[in-house]
């Protein structure tokens, strides 16, 4: 759905709503039967660890403010003043356990709208007891529509094959109660069917590109 059939949807409930969105796939939602059916295109994404050409030391400014992916200082960032977020939700709780927080970078070739990804992950304590869960951020930038910003949080499962988290609108994030935004799911596959092949150079080529702009500091 795009924004106008959202606020449609959200503003006037009706039972089986059906929308197409911009792409062509089919979403159908049938209202107070909680049955939801999505069809759509399952989207080639690669993504890259390479502390020499994008080090994690040097996280840039202008994307933390849209995407708050350091849960320890609340977006303290080498040159600012913010004052870092307590790391104590009581008094009566231990300090929370710092984990070592990594960069990555990517590109998609969406149908109609190929982007750049920039991000950041880090490992999360143990949940009921099962250990290898993590903390995945980032923001995917699109060469032909410079004004779009799209945020993405989400959780690794163990094992490092399947994230699931929440994708939202980072350029107009708008309110708690009327924020665009949605679900997604990425899983590892054995290789890429991308033609031609996602190749490194294809996003930090933007990101430079962006810093000879202005859009990100040097």
């Amino acid at each position: 759905m795009n924004r106008r059939d959202l606020e449609e949807f959200r503003d006037s409930p009706s039972e089986n709503n059906i929308f197409v969105d911009d792409g062509g796939s089919l979403q159908v939602i049938i209202c107070h039967a909680h049955l939801s059916i999505m069809l759509t295109q399952a989207q080639d994404v690669t993504l890259f660890f390479d502390e020499s050409r994008f080090p994690s030391s040097a996280w840039p400014n202008e994307l933390e403010q849209f995407i708050e992916s350091d849960p320890y200082t609340g977006g303290l960032q080498a040159g600012t003043q913010s004052v870092p977020r307590s790391l104590r939700s009581s008094s009566s709780q231990p300090i929370l356990q710092r984990y070592p927080i990594k960069s990555f970078f990517g590109t998609t070739r969406e149908v109609h709208r190929p982007g750049h990804f920039y991000g950041r992950i880090h490992a999360l304590p143990p949940q009921h007891g099962i250990p290898g869960f993590q903390r995945v951020c980032f923001i995917m930038l699109q060469p032909d529509h410079k004004n779009n910003r799209w945020g993405y949080e989400g959780c690794v499962f163990p094992g490092g094959n399947i994230i699931i988290g929440r994708w939202w609108d980072a350029t107009n994030p708008g309110t708690e109660e009327r924020v665009y935004s949605g679900p997604f799911i990425l899983w590892k596959v054995a290789e890429s069917h991308a033609d031609p092949e996602i190749t490194s150079s294809e996003a930090m080529k933007y990101l430079e590109t962006l810093k000879k702009e202005g859009t990100i500091a040097s």
